[in-house]
């Protein structure tokens, strides 16, 4: 009988180099990241068009996405507006929470349509997309739950994939610690436990003063059920609560995570890789705050330059982190906290950046890519791919994505101090993540609950900052009205940088609709965004990097450019 990789329709005659081979799980080499060794030499290639034939080709073979939900669908639309089919397959049902996570207005068109039966055996599933008789480019997760469905039938199909004995690893958060400890990384102090007298020890002899562990489900997303405690009677009732639960996955889980708190601030690290070549495609600084009486409520997340202090050492840090849970091939989206230690690792998944890509166009617009138009370069236009450079390069644009944070309760009836936002001169777009027109409407405690979020780009940081600012203060006064609330009343002129701009209503509430005081606090104690650009405490300026010039530096580049040029000629056997 013939093996899967020599079934008709499976391997991809116009890219050789998805063909397995002996080496097809493990690195090849990757850029070192230190700032003198960072090369632009993508950037400088000179471009070729690709043979109508190759087109052709391309346009006849199949993109499989597994749960493309969330970015997974803008992922979708990318690979369709290539002229490739893109098919669909459901890992398992989900529960209408994440199923409901598809960001709208994309123009996508399955090739098929295809329901994973949840076992993992993957033969049946295979035998599917190899009727289908065309070739396979490519299986990808679109969302954290298609990560290990994707590497399995990826290997089934003889594709291109990551390690599988490696895929728990790398969607179970405990063992992903432990997997990057034993390979040498800073990891987090942690312990698991599927009954409290698991974990009991552990949380009564913890050292820290002051007291702080995290407990959050062992397999889950975003910030559900991620709880700060200070006593270890609470680390034992928030234990007690999260065990045996459903999560936002649909999964129930079977274990908790006891982790040492991580204190400082919060970065991503995203990325696209191709046989162990690791491109950086976008770094991101998170503003997590508390409101609502939780702790990690997402604010803001800030598009970050690859030149800035601490990129470096950031970008370096995940790289290992990649190569230690053999994430070789396709996306990757890395959080993790800097300290007062260096970089340590929250989590990483296999898989694109979430968030329903409402945060897309600030990448497109500051770069001209993003990890998911890079992820369809890779499998579709390797000599694209290969033109992206190692690290982003801000030039003469910047981003930041706010997110709405509700304070309030009851039914929506409208909306308001949204014109204002929309006519500010960095605003690009609002993203509803939820429609919630005429529906209930709940103070925001999670990813889940979180409203939507606005976009801002612009060439001039002060003014994208200042645009920022102004949408804070109208946060302030609420941007949600529900039923029985007052009609909101002018509270005159707001002044910003030396410059007024338009009156912020306040609302007169009932006892329903209420602002949270404390985040008022907090908002005022913020560093000025409208500092100047000398001195700005959310744009830190950046070193200009030279191009290596050193002949150990050339060598390494013309090495890997050598390994990546013969990956695209080899034909198969």
């Amino acid at each position: 009988m013939k093996g899967v990789e020599e079934e008709e329709g499976v391997v991809c005659p116009v890219h050789p180099e998805l063909v397995p081979s002996a080496q097809s799980s493990q690195p090849l080499h990757h850029t070192n990241l230190t700032p003198n060794l960072i090369s632009q030499h993508e950037e400088e290639e000179e471009q070729t068009s690709a043979p109508a034939s190759q087109h052709a080709n391309i346009c006849n073979s199949l993109f499989v996405i597994v749960d493309p939900i969330s970015t997974g669908a803008l992922l979708a639309a990318d690979v369709c507006a290539r002229g490739v089919g893109c098919v669909r397959v459901q890992s398992s049902i989900h529960p209408d929470e994440l199923q409901n996570m598809l960001p709208a207005g994309f123009d996508i068109s399955w090739a098929a349509d295809l329901q994973h039966d949840g076992t993992t055996n993957v033969d049946g599933l295979a035998k599917q997309l190899q009727s289908l008789r065309k070739p396979i480019l490519a299986v990808v997760p679109g969302c954290e739950t298609g990560v290990e469905l994707a590497d399995a039938l990826a290997a089934r199909l003889g594709l291109t994939h990551n390690d599988v004995s490696l895929s728990k690893m790398r969607r179970n958060k405990f063992l992903m610690g432990e997997q990057i400890r034993k390979s040498g990384v800073r990891s987090v102090q942690q312990i698991r436990g599927s009954s409290w007298k698991d974990v009991e020890q552990f949380v009564m002899d913890y050292p820290s003063t002051p007291y702080r562990l995290i407990v959050k489900p062992e397999q889950s997303a975003g910030t559900d059920s991620v709880y700060l405690c200070t006593t270890p009677q609470e680390v034992q009732s928030r234990f007690e609560q999260i065990l045996g639960k459903s999560n936002i996955l649909g999964q129930i889980n079977e274990g908790v995570l006891v982790q040492e708190f991580l204190d400082g601030i919060e970065y991503v690290v995203d990325t696209v890789s191709s046989n162990g070549h690791h491109k950086v495609v976008a770094l991101w600084e998170y503003d997590k705050r508390e409101a609502n009486g939780k702790r990690f409520i997402y604010h803001s997340i800030r598009f970050m330059d690859g030149r800035e202090p601490r990129a470096a050492e950031l970008m370096s840090y995940m790289l290992k982190v990649l190569d230690a849970l053999a994430i070789h091939h396709g996306p990757a989206h890395g959080e993790v906290m800097y300290t007062a230690d260096g970089p340590v690792l929250v989590e990483v998944g296999a898989r694109p950046h979430g968030g329903e890509g409402s945060w897309s166009p600030i990448p497109r617009k500051c770069l001209g890519y993003d990890v998911c138009t890079a992820t369809v370069d890779l499998y579709t236009d390797i000599q694209n791919f290969q033109r992206i450079p190692d690290i982003p390069i801000l030039k003469d644009m910047y981003g930041i994505e706010v997110y709405f944070v509700s304070r309030v309760h009851g039914k929506l009836v409208g909306y308001q101090n949204l014109d204002r936002v929309e006519a500010l001169p960095s605003y690009i777009r609002v993203c509803w993540y939820l429609e919630l027109m005429g529906k209930n409407i709940e103070p925001t405690t999670d990813c889940l609950s979180m409203p939507g979020s606005v976009v801002f780009v612009h060439h001039d940081k002060n003014q994208l900052l200042m645009d920022v600012e102004v949408f804070q203060q109208y946060s302030l006064e609420g941007f949600f009205v529900v039923e029985s609330s007052k009609s909101p009343v002018s509270n005159g002129k707001v002044t910003l940088a030396g410059q007024e701009v338009p009156s912020i209503p306040t609302p007169q509430v009932d006892d329903q609709v209420k602002v949270d005081e404390e985040y008022k606090e907090n908002q005022a104690n913020l560093i000025p965004l409208c500092a100047s650009s000398s001195s700005n405490p959310i744009f830190p300026s950046v070193t200009e990097l030279p191009v290596s010039t050193s002949d150990q530096d050339q060598d390494q580049h013309q090495e890997r450019d050598q390994d990546q040029q013969e990956l695209v000629q080899t034909t198969p056997d």
